[in-house]
């Protein structure tokens, strides 16, 4: 009895078995030639260069997808797909202010095609003449910068025909400048043109679907000037020496040198050219607390032994660990193990000042140079930067990028040069790298090394 029983499960078994090999999973419909039903338009709603269409799935169980597509304007096929369960597709890419003739139709898991449903819709303005419209071209020092507006944040091309004469020589560049931010600003760099030396330029922009608004015309956009400002002259008062209040940053810790950072030398390797604050606060004190709310921030201040109108500053950071064998691209922030602190030291926020002299004579500074010479004036705040974090950047590129240093304005929206001329600046670190520029107030500020500061301007007059 018990053998026919256990025959039984066995024979059971194999043919269960069997039936499994003859009907593979996900087998339903393979062999299926007949279309779905159509979907129903509902509703059709035109956007700028979109349209969202409405629609009630057909009923019919291997229904897989509900497609709309249309033609590009060089015969690319464009399709926008939505799964059974949803009830509309968003389709973008319509460019032109006409009246377009989509195509709606179902697929079932057999690929069976259904009927198409047309569907007429002429799309509000076009998302990429929007963008042109919102262009903006400005001047700037060796170089000018293009901003826009990209509301619906599409991928978008920026495309620059830019032609001047240099030296006499007649010269054309193309360019092509890509985003999906909401607002964004590039610049074209290195431009070393003089004043008689203009540039025009036509600016196109694209979308993936291929299509192009008629260029933008910027004419005769004459580039700023302005020169490096040469730190022979250049001066730091002591640690603990105050302006106006503000300490002199405590920078000779660890293997840190704070003279290093007006050098001209950039921290490369295991050379050690930087300052190292250590971790102690904007007055060097041993514990964050005993200097209160500002315990990240530290300010270095620098006598630039004449006065000069400021424009942009480059900043070179902390290259590496200083053990040998430690990766090499140490410039920027990560949180990818043991070596994440290393380089979260760096600065990744700072805002710039310089002292305005013109005072009351009875407003003396708390500083005096070489013990005879009063520091009067008062702090102006010129602007704030945070240097971008390369994203997807190879560890080459980021060493690339990070000898380079990082230039920036100091009046990014309308470059130009400070009110007045100055011979004192002060450089706040305020963050590091460190998710995303979190300014510490308690615990570890991981925003220790700094190591170059080069200005540029122009020079006014000499220190009395």
């Amino acid at each position: 009895m018990k053998s026919i029983k256990y025959f039984s499960i066995i024979a059971f078994a194999t043919a269960l078995f069997i039936a499994c090999e003859e009907q593979p999973k996900f087998s339903f419909g393979l062999d299926d030639s007949t279309p779905p039903g159509k979907p129903t338009l509902l509703d059709v709603r035109p956007g700028y260069g979109s349209a969202c269409i409405y629609f009630a799935p057909p009923t019919d169980k291997d229904l897989l997808q509900v497609v709309a597509e249309y033609d590009g304007p060089t015969g690319e096929v464009f399709k926008f797909s939505a799964s059974y369960f949803k009830d509309s597709i968003n389709v973008y890419g319509l460019a032109k202010d006409r009246e377009y003739t989509l195509r709606l139709y179902a697929l079932d898991r057999a690929n069976n095609k259904s009927a198409i449903v047309p569907v007429k819709v002429t799309p509000l303005e076009s998302s990429i003449l929007r963008v042109a419209k919102t262009i903006e071209v400005k001047a700037g020092f060796e170089s000018f910068y293009v901003q826009w507006v990209n509301e619906l944040q599409q991928t978008i091309n920026l495309v620059i025909d830019f032609e001047f004469t240099m030296g006499g020589v007649p010269r054309k560049i193309v360019q092509v400048l890509s985003s999906n931010k909401s607002a964004d600003r590039q610049y074209i760099r290195n431009l070393k043109l003089k004043s008689d030396e203009p540039v025009s330029m036509k600016i196109t922009v694209e979308d993936i679907y291929k299509n192009a608004t008629e260029p933008v015309e910027f004419k005769n956009v004459v580039l700023l000037q302005d020169s490096k400002i040469p730190k022979d002259d250049w001066k730091l008062p002591i640690p603990t020496d105050s302006i106006g209040g503000i300490p002199q940053v405590h920078g000779n810790f660890a293997d840190g040198r704070m003279y290093r950072v007006i050098d001209d030398l950039f921290d490369y390797r295991n050379n050690n050219n930087y300052l190292n604050t250590q971790e102690k606060g904007r007055a060097g004190n041993s514990g964050l607390d005993a200097t209160g709310a500002h315990a990240s921030n530290w300010n270095l201040l620098i006598d630039l032994g004449a006065y000069y109108y400021l424009s942009r500053i480059v900043t070179h950071q902390r290259h590496s660990g200083g053990t040998s064998g430690q990766d090499r691209g140490m410039y920027y922030t990560t949180t990818d193990g043991s070596n994440s602190t290393v380089r979260g030291e760096n600065v990744g926020h700072y805002a710039m000042w310089y002292l305005d002299e013109d005072v009351d004579e009875s407003v003396k500074g708390d500083w005096v140079m070489n013990g005879t010479e009063y520091v009067r004036g008062v702090w102006v705040k010129i602007s704030e930067h945070k240097i971008p974090i390369p994203l997807n950047a190879t560890l080459v590129e980021i060493i690339t990028m990070g000898q380079k240093g990082d230039e920036a304005y100091l009046y990014p929206d309308e470059p130009g040069f400070t009110p007045k001329s100055a011979r004192w600046f002060r450089y706040e670190a305020i963050a590091g790298f460190q998710n995303n520029y979190a300014i510490v107030r308690s615990g570890t500020p991981h925003n220790n090394c700094l190591s170059e500061v080069t200005l540029f301007g122009k020079y006014d007059r000499p220190k009395k």
